[in-house]
């Protein structure tokens, strides 16, 4: 784990861990191995690192059916099951969730074209200029290249490349990869990338000093109205589905390991036209594979 990421979970992990020490059928390592885990998880998703949103019963199944979906699934059954123990010691006032269906549709539904429209009026309303630009590169970076909230933290001036064929982000750390940014969204970083500023600076959040995944959380968090980046990204996800983008060019630009990542965003899909989808599944079209 990168000491960036660790840095920003290591109290909250420690101290979950500690909470349930005596109280749950495993070792205080392991509670520190499953918390890491689904803390680290959480905060590239844009999650805050509070127990009760951490350690709930549907974030535990979210984590489950998507971080884990590539593992055995006698795996996963070990995972959810220490998790959720865990979670009855640190949130005891939400497990009432019913599994399988772990989440709510509210916090996994991308933006509609609407609420999209609103986001960007909620940045031009800011109050300071700072928090204004933050707000807009904080979606742009979102919605329009699919990134998490840790990743969001991570990009610097020196990360935007803007030429004839739109903007692409340089994406660092782990799941390192080049992302083009949606059309609707250039503008931002556009504007961004013309600032005098020095290549090193953070584009969201120059002030700070160095990388903090929790960043994200930390700007957002004082509006009772907030964009989630896991939506944010889910948005991403969606949009370029329905663009018909090839499978491995998302893979690539979402920094996945497989297809299995998208599987939440199949139910937002669009109806294909029957007509189209005969012909590609005869063979008589050329699909964009």
């Amino acid at each position: 784990m990168p000491a960036d990421e660790w840095d920003a979970i290591e109290s909250f992990v420690l101290a979950a861990a500690t909470d349930c020490d005596g109280k749950v059928p495993m070792s205080a390592r392991t509670a520190v191995q499953f918390a890491s885990r689904i803390a680290r998880w959480a905060l590239r998703s844009g999650l805050p690192l509070e127990r009760e949103v951490v350690f709930r019963r549907s974030t535990i199944g979210l984590y489950i059916q998507h971080e884990c979906a590539s593992q055995p699934k006698s795996t996963r059954n070990t995972y959810r099951s220490r998790l959720l123990r865990m979670g009855e010691v640190l949130a005891p006032a939400h497990q009432d969730d019913a599994l399988p269906g772990l989440v709510r549709d509210s916090e996994i539904r991308p933006y509609s074209a609407a609420e999209q429209t609103a986001w960007r009026s909620w940045a031009d309303g800011q109050r300071t200029r700072a928090r204004r630009q933050d707000a807009k590169v904080l979606l742009a970076l979102s919605i329009g290249a699919g990134l998490s909230g840790g990743e969001i933290s991570e990009v610097r001036y020196k990360n935007i490349t803007v030429d004839a064929e739109g903007v692409l982000i340089q994406v660092a750390g782990e799941r390192a990869r080049v992302v083009p940014v949606l059309a609707p969204w250039e503008d931002i970083l556009v504007a961004v990338a013309h600032l005098d500023c020095e290549p090193e600076e953070f584009v969201f959040r120059p002030t700070a000093r160095r990388p903090n995944p929790n960043v994200v959380n930390h700007f957002t968090k004082k509006d009772d109205h907030l964009p989630s980046t896991y939506r944010m990204r889910t948005t991403w996800m969606v949009t370029q589905l329905i663009a018909g983008v090839p499978v491995k060019a998302l893979i690539n630009a979402a920094g996945v390991q497989s297809f299995t990542s998208f599987e939440r965003c199949i139910s937002y899909l669009t109806e294909p036209d029957p007509i189209l989808s005969r012909r590609l599944l005869r063979g008589t079209e050329v699909a964009r594979v």
